[in-house]
């Protein structure tokens, strides 16, 4: 997972497209809209590889994600609305609380900074 992760990363920053990155834990999720030259990379927001959750993931959290992201989709090809740029959505579902953290670019990131 790590390599792919780090190479995934440095990847997209080397190309003109988007990213809509998601990740589930258990019931929680994290959603976030990555565009190469207008912010923070996912080195920047994650510098090291997350470690591995091994708890079971609850089915409808994928699906929460899923719906996330593709709204995140649908608002970039339309051009409609905000997308979660320099920002994370987190949603808890033990809680129901959605929270948007602001996420800053590194400019010392080996990937998208000046090293």
């Amino acid at each position: 997972m790590e390599l792919y992760y780090f190479k995934h990363n440095t990847f997209q920053t080397c190309r003109p497209k988007a990213v809509f990155y998601g990740s589930v834990s258990s019931i929680c999720v994290q959603v976030t809209t990555v565009i190469p030259g207008e912010g923070s990379c996912l080195m920047c927001i994650f510098p090291e590889t997350p470690p591995p959750d091994e708890t079971a993931i609850i089915g409808p959290t994928c699906g929460l994600i899923g719906s996330l992201q593709a709204n995140e989709v649908i608002k970039f090809i339309t051009g409609s609305g905000d997308l979660i740029t320099h920002r994370m959505a987190v949603w808890d579902g033990r809680t129901g609380d959605l929270d948007m953290m602001p996420v800053e670019k590194n400019p010392h990131c080996p990937v998208c900074g000046k090293g």
